[in-house]
């Protein structure tokens, strides 16, 4: 998550959020990149193994008219659910061979 500012005390601010996951075969990531962010809530109830499985996700329209993106974590029971308000969404495949670890 990053919190940008501008302005000339930096009193202006906004956030953008960058996911990045591992894909069902191990052999990548998934990113998903929300420039803007208006609002957020991360639920998860058990995360003692990760998020474990992508249930589901589904993109809709907030009532003040931004993208809404509600995903759902599951393993034998739920285990979470997030839902982000943002402008937009970016989507990209990172192969694992061109991700260098992070020191």
């Amino acid at each position: 998550m990053n919190e940008n500012s501008s302005g000339e005390r930096e009193e202006k601010r906004s956030l953008s959020l960058t996911v990045r996951l591992l894909g069902a075969y191990h052999d990548g990531y998934i990113e998903i990149f929300y420039p803007h962010v208006h609002s957020y809530k991360f639920d998860v109830w058990n995360a003692d193994n990760g998020h474990r499985d992508w249930r589901y996700d589904e993109l809709r329209l907030s009532s003040n008219g931004n993208l809404l993106h509600e995903i759902e974590w599951c393993a034998l029971n739920d285990t979470g659910r997030w839902i982000i308000e943002a402008s937009d969404l970016e989507f990209r495949w990172l192969p694992k061979i061109s991700i260098q670890p992070s020191n």
